[in-house]
């Protein structure tokens, strides 16, 4: 998350700093810019999401595989539903 983070917000510093100018006023203009830079934005943030729930499901596979089969008996699952009921969900 923070990976992307900082990538987006050097790229934001980047692209800013490359806007063009207006004739008239000769400030930069922020609609030529803003529109795409918030869309890599929102793109940026939906991918670190993603990472984060991959990472979270990945750590509660991890966690449940470790158990011994009658520890996961015991809370009433087989080994070979470990996989299905943390990417699934356990469908009761």
């Amino acid at each position: 998350m923070i990976a992307v983070s900082l990538f987006t917000g050097n790229l934001l510093m980047s692209i800013r700093n490359h806007r063009p100018r207006d004739a008239a006023t000769g400030r930069r203009s922020p609609v030529a810019v803003d529109r795409p830079v918030s869309r890599l934005l929102r793109i940026a943030e939906g991918v670190g999401h993603s990472l984060a729930r991959w990472n979270e499901r990945r750590n509660a596979e991890a966690e449940l595989a470790s158990m011994s089969d009658r520890m996961l008996a015991d809370i009433g699952m087989a080994r070979c539903e470990v996989t299905r009921a943390v990417r699934r969900g356990r469908g009761e």
